[in-house]
């Protein structure tokens, strides 16, 4: 069993012992992102809004939610309402943490919504100058510059994770994703091919990221 499909396992223990449990339920959101598990994501994140709509931890969790959801259980009409719904709620957060979360949200509206890559890039800037780098920022820009096939500012972020090249960190598969698209970009497939056979996740998501990978080869010069 994978790491995260045994933090599912002991994360779905600890709900049934202590349903009310906030940390538990938000934790278990992010591990049901990371594992594709969207529907389940999707009624949690909702749940954990709907009893606490001013936590950015929840409105930022529910958001990425909606974002990930597929087209058959949120037409996009209605995720754009709810997307925006959410917009507002984190804007009124004054936190930085808050703060940091609704740059990204507002990115993550410009390159999923609308595809417009450069208003996406200018909020991270603005974010940034701000705020400096956060994770939050961080795992943004694996998704945007794996789009635009970056390999440099790909191999910038690898830097900037290097913390989180551990086995324990939450952010450890992020972390490897990131390594995969630069083996991809450097020319190295049958490298970005094992490091994807070794992440200690689910199928769904290795098929995902064998597709990106797939993808990327195509930009390969």
């Amino acid at each position: 069993i994978g790491q995260y499909e045994y933090a599912i396992k002991k994360l779905e223990e600890v709900l049934l012992e202590h349903p009310n449990y906030p940390q538990a339920k938000r934790e278990l959101v992010r591990v049901y992102g990371i594992t594709e598990n969207y529907e389940k994501a999707l009624i949690l994140a909702k749940e954990n809004y709907e009893g606490n709509p001013s936590n950015e931890y929840h409105i930022h969790a529910y958001y990425n939610s909606v974002l990930s959801s597929k087209i058959d259980k949120i037409n996009l009409e209605d995720k754009k309402i709810i997307l925006s719904s959410l917009l507002k709620s984190i804007s009124i957060i004054s936190s930085d943490r808050g703060k940091n979360m609704e740059y990204c949200m507002r990115a993550d509206y410009e390159l999923h919504i609308n595809n417009d890559i450069l208003q996406a890039k200018k909020i991270i800037q603005e974010a940034e100058e701000n705020f400096g780098d956060s994770i939050y920022l961080l795992l943004f820009k694996i998704d945007l510059y794996e789009r635009e096939a970056n390999l440099e500012g790909l191999k910038q972020v690898l830097k900037d994770m290097k913390g989180y090249n551990n086995h324990n960190s939450a952010y450890y598969a992020s972390y490897q994703k990131c390594r995969i698209y630069i083996e991809t970009l450097s020319g190295n497939y049958e490298g970005a091919k094992r490091l994807v056979n070794d992440l200690k996740i689910n199928e769904n998501v290795k098929n995902k990221i064998r597709d990106d990978v797939e993808y990327l080869m195509t930009k390969v010069k």
